[in-house]
């Protein structure tokens, strides 16, 4: 009987420790996120996907989340919170109004999962749609281990409006946003964005990118400034990568709370394009835009990427018809070599027509140019007229001679004497009279010497 006994007490305890072993392996964890926010907004908490800390599994409802979710190489947050966005979440966990007495949320949770915070309540004048949202998940994987506690700061973005970015041309012979030039030409534009985040708040990102079509090329970035204070080269890095450049502040600039980023309203940055070869000619009043185009990209201090699309602005360049005729016939005259001039520019270009009579002088900005014949086709005239021509910043060239945006050049032949022409024969006549006066005038003095 006591064997029997000690069988069972044995039994009973092994049954015990089997019992105690799921138990132990499924009690609850307490997970938690301690997150600043900023006074009057209000967040909503929704768990978006289960979390399997065993086999690091996530399981969501929300298609796009779980296929972003399923990545091998990792999801990556910011298609993670697209999804989220995208999605129609309800029933929210939990919600947190902060106020200025209290502006930290203890959230703790003991489901395991990814959870989306989004902001459901703003200061009077806030526009909701434009404040990022963020997702965490509780716990989370670092150095090969789950962490159970996250603390951060889910403010309203790093700013509470939308910032924007503008492109203008300086010294523009249009407006801020079209101008002309010649090729070869520098052309100069001023990038204005604003600032974002806050000594508190920092930025992680700040990057203006520039994209030029073909027939510009980058040259140089002149300065850049916040406000009026100019930031040193060492606080910034250019980066041109065929036709775009790109110009980022540096991680220490951004990082510092006492860099005059985070006081300042606006950034400047003046930079220098050159008109190259490769650029569209407009003609004949048809416009043809070489673009500029600039983009604002900036991360805030929850990682979120946000991208603002600037504007773009157009620089146009123009080409000028010569052809040369003959004065009579109308024909095309190879051989005539014209010279192109401007107030700026007294030295000129030269070119001579060839079989179809025709010289093109292309690159022009819009002004006012003369044209003069240096050299006359063989066996005529040259024509000494300086024609005075002039190209409106729409592409319609106007001047004396000038039809359908062409300037026509009139040549005539020479009428120089040649053997049995015309000219033999005037001589032959004035010979002839000459040799009768002189006999008449014989005959004369004859007739004097029989009266005597």
């Amino acid at each position: 009987m006591k064997t029997t006994k000690k069988i069972f007490a044995a039994f009973m305890a092994v049954m015990m420790i089997a019992l105690m072993i799921p138990f132990s392996a499924s009690a609850a964890s307490e997970y938690s996120a301690n997150l600043t926010g900023k006074a009057g907004y209000t967040v909503s908490v929704y768990k978006v996907a289960d979390l399997d800390t065993t086999t690091g599994k996530y399981t969501s409802t929300i298609s796009s989340l779980q296929t972003e979710l399923n990545k091998v190489e990792g999801a990556d947050n910011k298609n993670v919170l697209k999804a989220c966005d995208a999605a129609a979440v309800s029933s929210a966990v939990e919600t947190k109004t902060f106020t200025d007495g209290d502006p930290t949320f203890n959230f703790t949770t003991d489901e395991a999962g990814v959870y989306y915070f989004k902001w459901t309540g703003t200061p009077a004048g806030v526009d909701s749609t434009i404040i990022s949202n963020s997702v965490i998940s509780l716990p989370y994987y670092k150095d090969g281990a789950w962490v159970k506690s996250y603390t951060g700061t889910i403010s309203s973005k790093v700013n509470d409006s939308t910032p924007t970015v503008v492109k203008k041309i300086e010294n523009s012979d249009i407006d801020d946003n079209s101008t002309t030039a010649a090729i070869g030409s520098d052309v100069t534009f001023t990038l204005t964005a604003d600032t974002v985040g806050s000594r508190t708040e920092k930025a992680k990102k700040y990057v203006l990118t520039d994209t030029m079509s073909a027939g510009l090329t980058y040259k140089e970035v002149k300065e850049v400034k916040v406000d009026g204070t100019v930031v040193a080269p060492a606080d910034y890095t250019v980066t041109p990568n065929g036709q775009t450049v790109e110009i980022s502040f540096n991680d220490t600039y951004l990082n510092n709370a006492d860099s005059a980023f985070y006081t300042a309203d606006k950034v400047y940055v003046t930079y220098v394009t050159t008109l190259n070869k490769n650029a569209l000619i407009s003609a004949d009043g048809a416009l043809k835009a070489n673009t500029n185009h600039v983009d604002l990209h900036y991360t805030n201090n929850m990682g979120v990427d946000s991208d603002i699309t600037g504007n773009t602005v157009n620089v146009y360049t123009f080409e000028l018809n010569v052809v040369k005729v003959d004065g009579n016939t109308k024909a095309p005259l190879a051989g005539a070599t014209f010279k192109l001039t401007s107030d700026t520019d007294t030295t000129g270009t030269s070119l001579t027509t060839g079989n179809d009579g025709t010289v093109k002088f292309t690159g022009l900005k819009a002004g006012t140019y003369y044209v003069e014949e240096t050299v006359a086709p063989s066996g005529y005239n040259i024509n000494s007229k300086k024609f005075t021509i002039t190209i409106s910043t729409s592409g319609v060239v106007t001047g004396d001679g000038v039809n359908n945006s062409k300037l026509t050049v009139n040549d005539y032949p020479l009428t120089v004497p040649q053997t049995g022409g015309a000219g033999t024969i005037m001589f032959t006549i004035g010979g002839v009279a000459l040799i009768a006066c002189a006999g008449v005038l014989f005959f004369i003095l004859m007739r004097k010497k029989a009266t005597k």
